[in-house]
């Protein structure tokens, strides 16, 4: 405030009276009775800001008994004491989260401090009063604020304190929050950490995958996929590969990388398998069984002991050890609400974070120009406990195309598939639906030939081979047939 204003105003006096008053500033906290209370913020070794008058007090204590302290203050250089009385608490306190982060946060201070004394302190907290399951959940969410705050991915030294599941945990909150610089150095560090887990691989191909916007790191890409796909890994892993695949197939047919991958490794299994509706869950704690339900608009529920549904919905093995993924797919979905849940079971193993931490990844039109992704993260933390996840909305006509696409050709009937024969009536082009065969890479038919399905040429094709029916050949890579036709 200038001398101007103060003249002005004439309130010099009430500005000389403020300054000379008594400033109180909170020293510490003694406790007078024998009861539990511990862990107060700010500790004793903390002070606030000089000059405080307000501030909070955050404990923790028995939820049965009251508690009588003595809060120190100094006035003037004066020390004073004023005890108080707490009655037992209240845990539907509508303050309740905002101590319990309040908490997190000084001891997050205190560990960026003093990592090595301060993480023992932690361990020991958790293990004697129980709190690790709430206790981490709160500093992940925090350390994750620091990270979004200053742009930064903790340094290596710091990763190496940090267990796989607290840095999976902070990774994928990272990653539905689409924060993918910061998420590499987790990742790769992982892969160090867990070389012989199939999901450390697969978790920095995807990443590496949905940063890719100037076509980097593509042969890292494949060659992460392709370990999955054709490692040997520990029986509890058994049916990752068949998921890896599929996202190798999508990624081929995202960035033409079709020749690169058929020069190495047999052409049999490349094939684009686009499908209306894919969801797939994973979690961050090994050992833990984690299971994906979906509701289907028709009431049918699909999951581990139902896997197949009427209208063609189907799941992936139920994973009761290891990590994950469970996937549901529907080739042609129907119209109205699919509801995504997820129950937890149970996690047989004791680790850092408690309980289990789930990404779900929801894609419609999945491995389609007009692909659309969602991320949910969730924490689960009672045993049985069954969540929503998420809801999945289909209004549209289920088109393949999207709406905003632009074609050269605006005059293009789709019905009509360009350059491409029928193998049983010979018609060119085919009108109407197209069907191929998922095992021939050179043979259509069409609508009416596909229910016979045999060849008027020499061909190893047979009547029970799949067939994918093709509504828009334009949607599809010519490149994609090219390469297999050769």
């Amino acid at each position: 405030m200038s001398r101007e204003t103060i003249i002005t105003l004439d309130n010099a006096k009430d500005i000389v009276q403020w300054i000379d008053r008594p400033q109180t500033r909170y020293l510490n906290m003694n406790i007078i009775n024998d009861v539990n209370v511990y862990d107060i913020y700010p500790s004793h070794s903390i002070t606030l800001t000089p000059n405080t008058e307000r501030f909070i007090l955050v404990g923790k204590m028995s939820s049965s008994t009251s508690a009588n302290i003595a809060v120190n203050f100094i006035i003037s250089n004066q020390i004073h004491r004023k005890e108080l009385k707490i009655n037992k608490v209240d845990s539907t306190s509508e303050n309740y989260e905002l101590l319990r982060r309040l908490y997190a946060k000084q001891m997050l201070s205190e560990l960026s401090a003093f990592p090595e004394k301060n993480k023992k302190r932690i361990l020991d907290i958790g293990l004697k009063y129980l709190l690790v399951s709430n206790f981490t959940s709160i500093l992940v969410l925090e350390t994750l604020q620091q990270h979004i705050e200053h742009k930064i991915c903790p340094h290596q030294s710091q990763l190496e304190l940090e267990s796989v599941q607290l840095l999976r945990t902070v990774a994928y909150k990272l990653v539905e929050f689409g924060l993918y610089n910061l998420v590499e150095n987790i990742f790769r560090h992982i892969v160090n950490l867990r070389s012989d887990e199939p999901q450390s691989f697969r978790d920095l191909a995807l990443l590496l995958q949905e940063s890719n916007s100037e076509t980097k790191n593509l042969i890292e890409i494949s060659d992460l996929f392709k370990k999955v796909i054709f490692g040997e890994w520990d029986k509890r892993y058994s049916e990752i590969e068949v998921t890896t695949l599929h996202e190798l197939n999508c990624f081929i047919f995202q960035f033409r990388q079709q020749q690169q991958i058929l020069n190495s490794i047999d052409n049999c299994p490349i094939r684009h398998l686009p499908v209306v509706l894919r969801i797939v869950m994973i979690w961050n704690t090994n050992d833990t069984d984690v299971d994906l339900h979906i509701i289907e608009p028709t009431g049918e529920e699909c999951y581990y002991s139902h896997k197949n549904t009427a209208i063609g919905g189907m799941i992936s093995r139920d994973f009761t050890q290891g990590y994950e993924p469970e996937e549901y797919l529907i080739r042609k979905a129907v119209k109205r609400t699919y509801i995504v849940r997820a129950k937890y079971f149970a996690n047989h193993q004791q680790s850092l974070t408690g309980a289990a931490t789930i990404m779900v990844h929801i894609y419609k039109y999945y491995g389609q120009s007009n692909q659309q992704k969602e991320i949910v993260t969730l924490r689960l933390s009672s045993n049985k406990e069954m969540i929503d996840v998420s809801k999945v909305n289909f209004n549209d006509d289920i088109q393949q195309i999207s709406n905003n696409r632009v074609t050269n050709n605006q005059n293009l009937n789709t019905n009509i598939h360009l350059y491409v024969a029928c193998d049983g009536c010979d018609m060119s082009p085919i009108k109407g639906d197209r069907y191929k065969c998922l095992f021939c890479p050179d043979i259509d038919f069409c609508q009416s030939c596909k229910s016979i399905s045999r060849t008027n040429h020499n061909s190893t094709h047979q009547y029970n081979h799949p067939l994918l029916c093709i509504k828009d050949s334009s949607e599809y890579p010519k490149s994609v047939y090219i390469s297999n036709r050769s």
